[in-house]
């Protein structure tokens, strides 16, 4: 008996958790046309690394041209990318969701009418998200008044961090009762917003400042601090209608490591932009997870998760999850950025990081909706990414194959059951131990992702978090929370 089919089978029938999200609520979704849909983001980044101009592109978005005539003009583009993760994601969508074979001059026209209708029909994100994905949760970044049937949310405090005029201190201080003076003022809004967003149901920090600076946040005194915000209050940043500050890295920096104790104090999870950057043009080191190490040292009761497999630093990634409890390894948007980099990574990561550590899947296209996105194309591609890494991995005959299908039934019906916690308790201490090891965690590896973030949910009726983990257990990984 080989063990592929029937584990294929079964990982197909899980519902997961889609642990990093940028869609807006679907009454929300902006009315324009499918090749629009398709260029907001991603892709188009591939088209302009083929060669497309920025003028070509902004033409090409333009809805109110001729739509068979735009992608026309950007067709020798959309070819020589048609093989990328994100190329093969659409045309995938196309397929699965509006039965077009192939996205081209002589088919967007019908894809684009399947695409408005499918739009005008509504109920959409039910279809693709809960029926044809079977995903049971997406974290959202951010929207704390998210439709919670779909949808759980991060926070972001980059605009706290790194403030652009004493208009922002002020605004943010008067909707929270305090009057902004001193960096202390600044540290209580802090302190006082965290409180605020957590009653309000957001399920985890989040961080995507590697697009604007290196994530190195060096110790910075009280003092070196203060001067630096002190500019915020001098006679060019003082009137409303002045351009502003950039704030400086040491004051940035002070206010990471604030952020993060507060976080430590609450055990709380913090998901991280690394590795690659949307967009063309930015600067990849700048988003080294490695950098991170000084605030993985420090704050040991923040679960840090790690996004986007770190890419290109993969290896980088997993050696930190290797090495620290509080480390962990999200492939949000891997699956897309280079679908066969993201099967390699995994089969390293089951044999070095510890299964528990991985959160393999989040959809994460500002949105391809109406066509893909949170869509099949994602679900699948974690799917088919475990099962290549198994079938790379698993070699066994009938009985250890029997085991290991019991395993994955086992643990993921013990997690829906029972909950993570104990659930886990169940697994370790079953008798199917005896199962060659590296077997064992394979055949685990899904319901440990269940594990991982089955717990999450939405926030309890009252808006307060779950326990000190913002509604995930201490103890489960970050993804959850997160990746996800």
């Amino acid at each position: 008996m080989d063990v592929y089919p029937e584990l294929q089978n079964y990982i197909d029938s899980l519902q997961i958790i889609d642990t990093h999200e940028h869609l807006p609520m679907e009454a929300q979704r902006p009315k324009h046309d499918v090749l629009c849909e398709y260029l907001r983001h991603y892709f188009s980044c591939d088209l302009i690394s083929a060669g497309l101009s920025d003028k070509g592109l902004s033409e090409a978005r333009d809805a109110s041209k001729d739509l068979v005539k735009r992608f026309k003009m950007i067709e020798p583009f959309w070819e020589a990318a048609r093989s990328t993760g994100y190329g093969r994601a659409l045309d995938l969508a196309a397929r699965d969701l509006y039965g077009v074979e192939q996205i081209n001059a002589g088919t967007i026209a019908k894809l684009n009418d399947a695409y408005v209708k499918a739009r005008e029909d509504g109920g959409w994100y039910q279809t693709v998200l809960k029926k044809r994905s079977r995903i049971a949760l997406s974290v959202l970044d951010s929207d704390l008044n998210c439709d919670r049937s779909f949808f759980a949310s991060v926070y972001r405090f980059d605009g706290l961090i790194a403030p652009q005029h004493r208009r922002d201190l002020q605004s943010k201080g008067d909707e929270l009762g305090v009057k902004v003076h001193t960096l202390g003022d600044w540290k209580e809004v802090f302190r006082l917003e965290l409180d605020r967003v957590r009653k309000k149901g957001a399920v985890a920090l989040k961080t995507g400042m590697a697009y604007l600076r290196p994530l190195r946040f060096e110790k910075v005194g009280e003092a070196e601090a203060e001067r630096a915000f002190n500019d915020y209050f001098s006679d060019w940043n003082a009137p409303d209608w002045r351009q502003g500050i950039k704030a400086p890295l040491v004051l940035q920096d002070h206010l990471m490591h604030h952020l993060l104790k507060l976080a430590d104090e609450r055990g709380l999870t913090f998901q991280i932009h690394t590795g690659l950057q949307e967009g063309n043009g930015n600067v990849i080191y700048d988003a080294n997870p490695a950098l991170l190490t000084n605030l993985f040292l420090e704050y040991g009761d923040v679960k840090f998760d790690c996004f986007h497999m770190g890419y290109p630093y993969v290896m980088e990634l997993s050696n930190l999850a290797k090495n620290f409890r509080n480390v962990h390894i999200d492939m949000c948007w891997g699956n897309i950025i280079s679908p066969e980099a993201a099967r390699r990574a995994l089969v390293e990561w089951l044999d070095a990081v510890p299964a528990n550590k991985i959160s393999a899947f989040a959809a994460i296209i500002v949105l391809w909706m109406g066509s893909t996105r949170t869509r099949r194309w994602p679900a699948r591609t974690w799917r088919l990414h475990w099962r290549k890494s198994q079938r790379r991995l698993v070699r066994s005959g009938p009985r250890q194959t029997t085991r290991a299908v019991a395993v994955l039934r086992q643990s993921t019906e013990a997690v829906r059951a029972q909950g993570a916690r104990e659930a886990e308790k169940e697994i370790r201490g079953s008798g199917l131990r005896a199962l060659d090891l590296g077997l064992w965690e394979r055949a685990c590896f899904s319901a440990t992702v269940l594990l991982n973030t089955v717990k999450l949910g939405a926030p309890p009726a009252s808006g307060e978090g779950r326990g000190r983990g913002f509604g995930v257990e201490r103890g489960m990984t970050a993804g959850g929370s997160r990746r996800l």
